[in-house]
């Protein structure tokens, strides 16, 4: 009898899992009393809501859910739910026939309608602290930095310790990559960063928020941070007196050379809707911000004149309860008209001898473009659907005039008109040094268009824990390009031109794909489960190519001009591919006594068949190439120790590591696999390589991150390995007398990279005003290439690149009305090569500078930066400079803070100029744009804060 006893009291129980919440919000209700009672209507047991925790925008917030433990026997139960200021809930259940892997069953939401009462107001205030960790999310405290008056987000974001901004928007936390940027928690924009840093106030942010972000799916299926599908992202969260109110900011402004500014914001936002509306025309064509700690350098200095106009909007609308939903969407139109004139000064290296070659560019570009996307999600007790649409129209319109030479010897004092008229002025020396000489007026207009979607659902089992994937996702790109092309080529002395004109058509050229998805998860353990899966990508492209000739080659070009089919050059291709995959997802949690593990594999392999037709100088192509290889295959091995509680119940580490090995595979395009010429351009011959194999991307990476519980120090290092087989590279080889390039492509091998990184940051005091970031890294790798020359074959050889670089910054926040930061970035650089001819480079560029905000009294403040750049062991004596950059800018707010006044100025001291340089393995460039590095700017902005009347 005590046997039978021990087996009945061992038996494994039904978990019945359910949530509770009010019914007029959808809020969860955290501690409410929940009584189980059997068929007589008496209570045999009771729990409280609030049994687990998920993090929701970067803060741990705990569930309304409960967990009562029944026997797996036919039986009916009733629920009873009680908290204080609600009217009691009732819920029936009744227990059937169960599934023989069935060990809970989750219950519908149980609702309580709310009692009146008026609640107390509750006041936060925020401390000072630069920065602190709350669990594993790093949270920047907005107030504690000083920005220059009327700055936008990309200020704040600059500022913040361990924070890398490139330019193009994105952004590195401690060298690790932020893949979303996110405005209260929600997605912007469809992650085009630079339209929330440009135009959204500094002033709004409450405080930014750095952790890993559970997707929505995983969040549904009840996985957590170790077990769900995560993204790193960076939530910028607005103070709360912007929350729920209309928020309006304006900004208007002109300077020197005609430089003028307009932007406008405004948006609406609380925990159920998000609206934005914004727009912005200018044409500074500078990223500069006077008192930024940015790492902008005289090289990213825009050229050309460039001017932008943009209008954009986004909405978001969400219900939160028992069947949850979220609805959003955004778009954006963007003009911008762009004129550049270009010198480019170019030293080819070449190992039969150095060549020289000059062009001048006049270039005009008009671009329109317009994108839209939407998405929606829903839920129910056991679905998870959902959709997603873009779509982009683009109309592009450029034309460009071009002329160069190429010389066997350094020339001097080269300008257009020279190199224009060479042929009737040059001297005899400059003559016999010419290699070849082009003047070329190219147009193009292309029209653009293309739509996306995807539609995925999951189905979580109600008999066993596993769940069931389906996705679908394809799209259309479709385009109309039309290209105008009169060129005339000068060769050697002879002062006989070839000349060429050509006009390309694409009529048109379409793209379409299509691409399923089928997984099923079971899931053996609580911290275990395996996911096959299979997906089939089939892809479709055409492009009818035609190249036309003028009937009358003295006649000027036109579009409408009658012209002959060019045969030789004009082609009709058709690609399909259609890939197979299989593989697998797997993970596995271990937890022990103060440290956790968690093993992911997803091996992948595909199998691929590429199609081709094509049809070019009379020759018609058929070609079926298949190839099978590991392709987005992974392993991820991650190991938390240094564990301590949070005060929600769960577990952070302030240690992990993290090892991670990739595979990814590239299929060269077929059109590069024939070998038929194209020689539509005179100096650039193109040809096919038929026995092209697949390139593979192989990488290891090994990441340490440390966390502390007490916010003093943040540390990440890192070391990788890169391996590139069979890589893909387009070589040619160089007629040195014609100055003929003729291209194809290569597999070659030796490529490969490695390197190692760490960066910290550490306040320095107590009080926590001073504050040290610190980032090092160095590289080493094999770079391969091919190239030949005259008779001599195209043969690869490897550049050896060996970088070290440290990037320091120090911010000293000495009173309210000072803050002071020192920065210094430094990069060694030694590039080699077994070619006999090339020549080494030891190069050092290093820039130290000052970043001051000073506030005189509450309304007048100046904001500064001062920076030293150099450049030293370049060959060429141009290129080894000092130039000191010094931006300011003066500010005055009145009427409480809605205007405020500003006057900038950039290269104040006129060290900057259009010129720019870059060295690289194949070559040095120097190039002289047109550019305006220094100018003034007065602008105006008006900001203001409206409360919606309240209902009565």
């Amino acid at each position: 009898m005590l046997a039978a006893v021990s087996a009945r009291a061992d038996e494994p129980k039904l978990s019945l899992k359910g949530n509770v919440y009010e019914a007029t919000f959808g809020a969860g209700l955290i501690n409410a009393k929940v009584y189980l009672l059997d068929s007589l209507g008496v209570a045999i047991d009771s729990t409280k809501t609030g049994r687990t925790s998920t993090k929701v925008n970067g803060q741990w917030k705990q569930n309304p859910d409960f967990e009562l433990k029944v026997p797996r026997t036919p039986a009916r139960y009733t629920i009873e739910v009680n908290y204080k200021g609600f009217e009691p809930g009732f819920q029936s259940v009744t227990i059937g026939k169960l599934g023989s892997r069935e060990t809970e069953r989750g219950l519908p939401d149980i609702t309580l309608r709310r009692e009146a009462k008026k609640l107390d107001e509750v006041t936060v205030t925020a401390t000072k602290v630069k920065f602190y960790n709350s669990g594993d999310t790093l949270v920047y405290n907005a107030d504690a930095f000083m920005l220059a008056e009327g700055s936008m987000l990309d200020a704040l974001i600059q500022q913040l310790p361990g924070v890398e901004l490139k330019d193009d928007g994105r952004i590195f936390v401690n060298g690790k990559y932020v893949e979303s940027l996110l405005l209260n928690g929600r997605q912007f924009m469809d992650n085009n960063n630079r339209l929330l840093l440009d135009n959204l106030g500094a002033y709004t942010v409450k405080d930014i928020a750095v952790y890993d972000k559970l997707s929505d799916r995983s969040l549904f299926l009840g996985q957590d941070k170790d077990n769900g599908e995560t993204r790193y992202v960076m939530d910028v969260r607005m103070k709360k007196e912007f929350m729920g109110n209309y928020l309006a900011n304006v900004e208007a402004g002109y300077g020197s050379a005609d430089r003028y500014l307009g932007r406008f914001f405004l948006s609406r936002s609380d925990t159920r809707t998000q609206y934005v509306l914004f727009g912005n025309i200018n044409n500074l064509n500078d990223r500069r911000r006077p008192g930024q700690s940015s790492n902008w350098t005289p090289e990213d200095m825009e050229s050309g004149l460039r001017r932008e106009k943009t209008i954009g909007g986004q909405y978001e609308v969400t219900q939160s309860g028992s069947n949850p939903w979220k609805f959003n969407g955004n778009f954006s139109l963007n003009h911008t008209s762009q004129d550049d004139e270009t010198f480019t000064d170019r030293t080819n290296f070449l190992p039969s001898g150095n060549t020289y070659n000059y062009t001048f560019n006049n270039l005009r570009n008009r671009n329109l473009n317009f994108n839209t996307f939407h998405s929606t999600h829903k839920q129910t007790r056991r679905i998870f659907f959902s959709a997603k649409v873009s779509g982009r129209i683009n109309r592009s319109d450029y034309r460009q005039s071009v002329v160069s030479g190429t010389f066997a010897d350094r020339q001097e004092s080269v300008t257009r008109q020279w190199l224009a008229d060479i042929y009737a002025t040059g001297s005899e020396a400059t003559l016999s040094a010419i290699i070849n000489r082009s003047i070329q007026t190219d147009s193009m207009r292309n029209n653009l268009w293309s739509v996306n979607g995807d539609a995925s659902i999951t189905y979580k089992f109600s008999q066993n824990p596993d769940n069931m994937y389906i996705w679908v996702k394809g799209g259309y790109t479709g385009q109309t390009p039309d290209r105008y092309n009169d060129q005339r080529i000068n060769f050697g002395s002879s002062p006989a031109a070839e000349r060429t004109m050509q006009i390309f058509r694409n009529h048109p050229a379409h793209e379409y794909y299509i691409k399923p998805i089928f997984s099923y998860c079971y899931n053996f353990s609580d911290n275990g489960n395996i996911q096959p899966e299979y997906t089939f990508t089939y892809t479709h492209r055409r492009n009818d190519s035609r190249l036309f000739n003028p009937e009358d080659p003295a006649a000027d070009m036109t579009f409408d001009a009658p012209m002959s089919l060019d045969q030789a050059n004009s082609y009709y291709q058709l690609d399909k591919t259609l890939t197979h995959t299989v593989g697998f997802r797997s993970s596995q949690v271990f937890r022990g006594d103060g440290h956790f593990w968690r093993i992911m594999l997803g091996p992948t392999l595909g199998f691929n068949t590429q199609h081709l037709d094509y049809t070019q100088a009379g020759q018609a192509i058929r070609k079926t190439r298949h190839s099978m290889q590991f392709t987005d295959s992974w392993t991820e091995v991650k190991y938390g120790f240094g564990a301590y509680s949070n005060r929600w119940g769960g577990k952070d580490y302030r240690n992990m590591l993290i090892l991670k090995f990739e595979s990814q595979a590239q299929m060269p395009d077929m059109r590069y696999l024939v070998d038929i010429p194209n020689t539509s351009d005179p100096l650039t011959i193109l040809l096919g390589a038929p026995s092209l194999k697949n390139q593979h991307d192989l990488q290891w990476n090994l990441r340490y991150e440390l966390t502390p519980q007490n916010g003093r120090i943040m540390e990440a290092a890192r070391i990788y390995y890169r391996l590139l087989t069979n890589a893909l590279v387009r070589g040619y080889s160089y007629d040195t007398r014609t100055g003929v390039r003729t291209i194809r492509s290569y597999n070659t091998s030796g490529n490969w990279e490695t390197g190692a990184m760490n960066s910290f940051m550490l306040p320095l005091d107590k009080a926590r005003k001073l504050t040290l970031a610190a980032t090092s890294e160095v590289k080493y790798g094999h770079a391969t290439d091919v190239i030949g020359t005259d008779d001599q074959a195209p043969a690869p050889f490897t550049v050896r690149n060996l970088v070290g670089s440290q990037r320091l910054r120090l911010t000293w926040g000495a009173a309210e009305w000072l803050n002071l930061t020192g920065k210094a970035n430094l990069q060694l650089r030694h590039t080699s090569s077994e070619r006999p001819d090339f020549s080494n480079i030891d190069a050092f560029d290093a820039n130290y500078g000052v970043v001051a905000t000073v506030k005189f009294t509450k309304n007048f403040s100046l904001s500064t930066d001062m920076t030293l750049f150099t450049r030293n062991g370049y060959d060429t004596p141009v290129m080894n400079n000092s130039d000191w950059v010094w931006n300011a800018r003066l500010a005055y707010t009145f009427d409480r803070g809605r205007w405020t006044l500003m006057l900038d100025g950039f290269d104040l001291l006129r060290q900057l100029n259009s010129v720019q340089y870059a060295v690289n393995a194949q070559g040095r460039t120097v190039r002289y744009v047109n550019t305006l590095p220094r100018f003034f700017l007065f602008h105006a902005q008006y900001k203001i804060n409206i409360m919606p009347k309240k209902r009565k």
